[in-house]
């Protein structure tokens, strides 16, 4: 059976971890973030080409991404402000023959290291292992963002290898690291 992320993931979907709540994002909470942790820091943790957007051709950008049926971009509020995101998980590369998914994440800078991302993260890893058909998420980051790296293996994601020299950053070509979390590895925990 062929069936797209949006197939599978309800639309008005809600998951909860006490004070963070997840939730599809909409298009200004999305624009709001890449305002407010700008292009410098997107540039930097991505191993991607990224292109030069003015604001308006970002929200078409966005606009496009979210109409995407192979990605679903979740927002992340805290109880205490739900009108404002303070940082988004991005679900993507959908494949519905292995029934894997890319992950990518971001977190507003003043809501890092208070463990947010794992809290998110985890009740995320239970809906998509509990509640879907998909077998595996993967993520892929720079061997220089020690943060992410440390966030994956606390979470029981496998290092499966490296890209050499994949991931430039202020003219340096870095490793960029493969990880991935089964099923089976999920259940393991």
């Amino acid at each position: 059976m062929i069936y797209k992320l949006h197939d599978i993931i309800p639309q008005n979907i809600k998951l909860s971890d006490s004070d963070l709540i997840l939730h599809q994002i909409s298009l200004d909470d999305i624009f709001l973030i890449w305002k407010f942790q700008g292009k410098n820091n997107f540039i930097n943790e991505s191993c991607r080409p990224v292109s030069s957007r003015n604001d308006q051709e970002e929200k078409e950008f966005y606009k496009s991404v979210l109409k995407n049926q192979n990605v679903f971009i979740f927002g992340i509020y805290h109880s205490g402000s739900v009108e404002k995101a303070i940082g988004q998980i991005t679900l993507s590369d959908f494949n519905c023959r292995n029934r894997s998914s890319e992950i990518g994440y971001s977190l507003m800078s003043e809501y890092q290291k208070r463990g947010y991302m794992r809290r998110c993260i985890s009740v995320l890893n239970s809906f998509i292992f509990t509640k879907t058909p998909m077998n595996k998420i993967y993520a892929q980051t720079g061997e220089f963002n020690k943060s992410s790296i440390n966030l994956l293996e606390h979470l029981h994601f496998h290092c499966d290898g490296h890209l050499r020299e994949h991931h430039e950053l202020d003219g340096v070509l870095y490793e960029d690291y493969l990880f991935s979390l089964t099923r089976n590895d999920w259940l393991k925990y």
